[in-house]
């Protein structure tokens, strides 16, 4: 989600961190994948086949929409929970909660007519009042939600957090099916903003969303057993298309080798490509065909910390970008998973602009930037990453890269929580990390990346701060006309790559494994777009 996120990366063929033992524990592991060879050979998995099997690495965080702030979260919340607009497949808006809307000539007020017949999962009708208890709720200082920045834009929504009021201005009923909602300025990107997990339209008398959640959409929570599983099952109101299963289990299984064997078993339908398995499973024949890889909207990048000692001088930031060669990195490390990056914006997304110039790798010019900017090379930089093991493979090959142009490179892999806190401590040199996309437009990868935040929040770590970019992104956020705001965000790209607060890396591609049994199945890169309604199951033949 327009988040940021440790990066967890896979090693793929990087020399020296090839592991060579993976192809024939997963060959051996994979061998019956095609056929659905369940336990001891058998042809015909035991499972039932009106369940869709997926499976989760770690508990979801919660199951509450106004809390969530995970990709995992969202995309469950996505199966539960309509939204008063929602992304298709192709990554066009249309509405959902709303069958229809308009927005109006001052580019802050916005009318939405609610969908005819909707009801939630206990049967009773949608209405515009739910709307409003949603969003009241989401900015409720009681329910302490992490997501409130989806919603603040709304006229009195300020006032309403301060708990100045008890109602917020800009949300109107004018009638069960019709709604208004008034913007405190125009903001061009606010309808993507309500696809997302904090907007979404939850009925009043759900009392615990771990348990018992339901929505409008096309599935609600049968039981969540912590470490276990979780079960959704199919919403018996729903308008359609689909459910085309009765069911949906998570199977909540962390090693990557046990997922791989419930996959051969035929008791997970699909899942994520674990990184140490990928060029085992699309060099054999058997499974190659049943890798999919999807565009998504992420960038990951070198973050530098741009009001510390070390780079407060844009020439000894700049020289970290030219000590980069992204281009080769993404052939050793992801080969065919991968794409370099040379700015914020990734390819596909509106206002992405294919003609941006980044910093082009040159060794020589590095160690000049550094020397021009009279930088330490014999202080270690302080490389803060993640301490899962791919993210530190990645970052040992990134130090040793930095190490070509005589830079002395401590890495300093934490967890989580202590890394997320370093981050907002400023207490770091650089760190690596990624930022998803929330919304599919370029503002989402450069207001919360370069908006001036004097307590490092948002996605701005960095410290980095520029009056002309914070008054670019203003103008940008304002403009309703796409040609003049994709303008706006190429002059916004070309400053931030000039003085480099980030170096940026790749764009990473998803990866799913998924059974032969399984259709319908299209992933796309907005990860709260997909409702799961439309993948069935047709079971092999005994």
């Amino acid at each position: 989600m327009a988040h940021i996120l440790p990066a967890s990366t896979g090693t793929g063929s990087m020399q020296p961190f090839r592991l060579r033992w993976v192809g024939a524990a997963v060959m051996a592991a994979l061998a019956a994948a095609v056929s659905g060879c369940g336990p001891g050979g058998s042809a015909f998995p035991r499972r039932d086949w009106h369940t869709l099997y997926l499976n989760l690495s770690q508990n979801p965080t919660t199951l509450d929409p106004a809390q969530v702030k995970d990709v995992a979260g969202g995309q469950i919340v996505a199966h539960i929970y309509g939204t008063l607009v929602a992304y298709d497949a192709a990554g066009k808006l249309t509405g959902d909660v709303a069958e229809s809307y308009r927005i109006y000539p001052d580019g802050k007020t916005y009318e939405f007519r609610i969908r005819k017949g909707l009801t939630f999962a206990n049967g009773r009708a949608v209405t515009s009042r739910d709307v409003v208890d949603s969003f009241l709720r989401t900015l409720s200082p009681a329910t302490h939600s992490p997501r409130t920045w989806v919603l603040s834009r709304i006229k009195g929504a300020r006032e309403y957090m301060n708990g100045e009021t008890g109602a917020i201005a800009g949300l109107l009923p004018l009638s069960d099916d019709d709604l208004t909602i008034e913007l405190e300025e125009p903001f061009a990107p606010f309808l993507g903003l309500l696809t997302m997990p904090g907007a979404a339209i939850v009925p009043r008398e759900v009392d615990n969303f771990n348990e018992r959640g339901f929505g409008s959409g096309p599935f609600r929570v049968a039981e969540f057993r912590p470490s276990e599983r979780l079960t959704l099952e199919r919403n018996p109101h729903y308008a359609g298309p689909g459910p085309e299963v009765n069911r949906i289990v998570y199977k909540i299984i962390e090693p990557p080798v046990a997922r791989i064997t419930e996959f051969r078993q035929g008791l997970i339908d699909i899942m994520e490509v674990p990184g140490d398995y990928y060029e085992s499973l699309t060099g054999d024949a058997k499974t190659r065909d049943l890798v999919t890889r999807t565009d998504s909207f992420n960038v990951y990048f070198l973050g530098i910390n741009c009001t510390g000692e070390r780079f407060r001088d844009p020439r000894a930031r700049r020289a970290l970008a030219c000590a980069l060669d992204a281009q080769a990195m993404v052939r050793w490390i992801y080969p065919g998973r991968a794409e370099p990056a040379k700015g914020p914006i990734p390819p596909g997304i509106p206002g992405y602009v294919p003609d941006v110039k980044g910093v082009p790798f040159d060794l020589a010019k590095a160690k000049e930037l550094l020397a021009s900017a009279k930088f330490d090379r014999e202080k270690p930089v302080r490389f803060l990453c993640g301490s899962d093991k791919d993210t530190v493979k990645t970052c040992q090959a990134l130090r040793g890269e930095l190490q070509k142009a005589g830079l002395a490179v401590e890495l300093d892999a934490r967890e989580t929580g202590t890394f997320k806190q370093m981050l907002k401590n400023g207490d770091f040199d650089v760190f690596y990390y990624s930022w998803w996309a929330d919304y599919p437009d370029a503002e989402n990868f450069l207001a919360p990346l370069f908006m001036t935040s004097g307590e490092r929040g948002g996605g701005n770590p960095t410290g980095y701060s520029s009056a002309e970019v914070d008054k670019l992104i203003r103008e940008a956020q304002a403009e309703e006309e796409p040609a003049k705001r994709a303008e706006l965000y190429r002059k916004i790209q070309e400053i931030v790559i000039e003085e480099c607060p980030r170096v940026w890396l790749w764009h990473r591609k998803e990866l799913s494994l998924r059974q032969p049994w399984v259709r319908g199945y299209a992933p796309s890169p907005i990860y709260n777009t997909d409702k799961g309604n439309l993948i069935r199951i047709v079971p092999p033949e005994k």
